[in-house]
């Protein structure tokens, strides 16, 4: 059972990243040819919806983590009652060092859906027009 939780969040985050992946190819296809600087309505909307996306898919491997970890509690425990404890034996190895040497997969897996977002962000500030909101400020404060 474990293995094949580790084998569903696999599945999982390569999903995730082919549909960021993919967005970020389809906005990147729309803006060809425009001038720089020119953003397109569907920036926005693609941004949002990547965002979102992201924070799913942090809280998918935050509670794939929860439930690996749950999983060798109970093979913990079940060992303890063999005459072998082969990952017990494993998990005193890769903590010997003090956990200095050995990060899980799980710590450096949770960056990349934080990397998405921040291109997400980017590409949100980029679409914002910041001219107009600019002029219409100056307008309100005029107007006040």
């Amino acid at each position: 059972m474990v293995d094949r939780i580790s084998s569903r969040r696999v599945a999982v985050n390569s999903l995730f990243v082919s549909i960021n992946m993919g967005m970020l190819a389809f906005i990147s296809y729309v803006n060809l040819g425009k001038e720089s600087g020119t953003a397109s309505w569907l920036y926005a909307p693609l941004s949002a919806a990547g965002a979102v996306l992201c924070c799913l898919w942090y809280r998918l491997i935050k509670s794939y983590r929860e439930l690996n970890h749950w999983k060798h509690n109970v093979l913990y425990e079940l060992e303890k009652k063999l005459p072998a404890r082969p990952y017990y034996v494993q998990g005193q190895y890769i903590r010997g060092d003090g956990g200095k040497m050995y990060k899980p997969f799980t710590y450096i897996e949770v960056w990349v859906p934080w990397v998405f977002l921040l291109i997400h962000a980017g590409i949100a500030i980029y679409c914002v027009p910041w001219a107009f909101l600019w002029k219409f400020c100056s307008w309100v404060r005029h107007v006040w």
